[in-house]
């Protein structure tokens, strides 16, 4: 962009002092008409340019601020998890040690093996709970897989682009971006004529990736999907969600009218 505005300057520098040459007569250096309109016609074009330039950047800029705010809220929710966890096992209770001579004084409240000297004493049940799953941003590997399987969609190739987030889903499970290929396998699913199919991969937008900018209008399509399936109450359940968490949504107003449309 640099460099489009200094050749821009350039020529306009070189209109400036070769302009009032332009209609000049008689004398032999001056510049023609047509050179004189020619520069004028370059110098519109670069000006268009840098307009499209500057709306470009300015939409990347409300992108990175969009996953910026994304990535905080992820790291906000992450933070509160953990402390829940650690909260959880801070209190839960530590069962007591019992020594052998205590042991051996209340033989009768613990299982004694008959095959050996020492004592059997059944283990404590553990509970097991599941790390929080960490969601890795987007960067420009990612992004750049992600736009190619993209690209096959607005192409109409369904069959390579179907396979193409597939991939992408197994090469980065962690990345923000399958939450989107999630949706888009969904959406493929859904054209082809597979609802189940579109419900599983819909499910595991909202499942894996709680709080994704794809939520509202993966709830509005698992609602569609169900109403193809003719399960109008799950449909319907879908359907309400959309219109009660996210009302201002454009996903809420397609809600609406699909709600209208159920008898």
């Amino acid at each position: 962009m640099l460099a489009v505005t200094h050749n821009l300057r350039s020529i306009a520098m070189a209109l400036c002092f070769t302009a009032p040459l332009a209609f000049a007569e008689g004398e032999p250096s001056a510049l023609s008409v047509s050179a004189a309109a020619e520069l004028l016609y370059q110098i519109e074009n670069l000006q268009l340019e840098v307009q499209s330039l500057r709306g470009t950047v300015e939409q990347q800029q409300h992108e990175l601020s969009k996953m910026k705010a994304s990535q905080r809220d992820r790291y906000i929710d992450l933070d509160k998890r953990i402390s829940s966890l650690m909260r959880a096992a801070q209190e839960r209770p530590v069962a007591p040690v019992v020594s052998i001579e205590t042991a051996t004084a209340n033989s009768d409240a613990l299982p004694v093996s008959n095959d050996s000297v020492g004592l059997v004493i059944q283990p404590e049940q553990v509970e097991i709970v599941d790390a929080p799953r960490i969601i890795e941003p987007a960067n420009a590997e990612t992004l750049a897989e992600y736009k190619a399987a993209y690209s096959l969609v607005r192409n109409n190739e369904n069959a390579k682009a179907e396979l193409a987030f597939v991939d992408f889903i197994g090469k980065h499970p962690n990345s923000e971006l399958s939450g989107n290929s999630y949706y888009w396998l969904g959406l493929l699913k859904l054209n082809s004529g597979d609802p189940v199919s579109a419900i599983d991969q819909f499910k595991s937008v909202i499942a894996q990736f709680p709080g994704h900018d794809k939520e509202t209008d993966t709830l509005y399509r698992l609602g569609f999907a169900y109403l193809k399936l003719d399960d109008k109450e799950t449909a319907r359940g879908y359907l309400v969600d959309v219109i009660e968490r996210f009302p201002s949504s454009k996903a809420a107003k397609l809600a609406k009218n699909l709600l209208s449309n159920i008898k």
